[in-house]
């Protein structure tokens, strides 16, 4: 949509609904840093319906929260929480093993006490069906899902 049209739609949303945000529940008003947008009151991902009857204007927070929600009848908007998990801090990492991977198979490191790791089908050793040995440390996808019997080393 060109710059004209998108004035000329904001100024029949605005003779029609005043200049204030639709969020309902939003009393802030616009600024210079915080100009209308125009909303889909009814999700256009869903409903498909570009008419003037469904446009209105909503503050750029306000129409990123309401995202593609589905008004109730009422005119209300449930809007989902979105909760944000805090990233796990990272556990520390042994300057003698570095966390097992320096070690072989059956080694224990002295300071931390870990094992080899990763403890099975490392990428490294992945190979496709026809180069894989389906013994030892190599892997594939059908000797790791059973499809291949991998053979015993002797």
């Amino acid at each position: 949509m060109n710059r004209e049209a998108k004035e000329r739609i904001i100024a029949a949303l605005i003779e029609r609904d005043g200049y204030r945000c639709m969020m309902p529940g939003c009393t802030r008003p616009f600024t210079d840093d915080d100009k209308p947008t125009i909303d889909h009151w009814n999700p256009y991902s869903i409903f498909k319906d570009e008419s003037l009857d469904n446009l209105v204007l909503m503050h750029f927070s306000c129409n990123n929260r309401k995202g593609d929600t589905v008004p109730n009848p009422d005119g209300t908007i449930d809007i989902i929480r979105r909760v944000r998990i805090p990233k796990q801090a990272r556990p520390e990492l042994c300057d003698t093993c570095m966390s097992g991977r320096l070690l072989l198979d059956g080694e224990l490191c002295p300071d931390c006490g870990s094992g080899p790791q990763p403890p099975s089908y490392p990428t490294a050793y992945k190979r496709k069906p026809k180069n894989c040995s389906h013994e030892g440390r190599e892997h594939c996808w059908a000797c790791v899902t059973g499809l291949v019997k991998r053979k015993e080393i002797v």
